[in-house]
């Protein structure tokens, strides 16, 4: 009965720490994507204002 206890906490462990390798993954790619969007954006604005310019 004490080995079965035993492995069920070793698998809580493990599917938390897998949930928190999933949780960092999530968040990495989140802050990634609003990196690129914020980069873009920015990008665009300032080719906005350069072609305004040259007009």
């Amino acid at each position: 009965m004490e080995e079965i206890a035993s492995e069920r906490t070793f698998d809580f462990e493990r599917n938390r720490e897998l949930s928190h390798e999933s949780t960092k993954k999530v968040l990495a790619q989140g802050i990634w994507l609003k990196n690129a969007w914020t980069k873009a954006r920015n990008d665009f604005l300032i080719y906005g204002r350069v072609f305004q310019n040259l007009r």
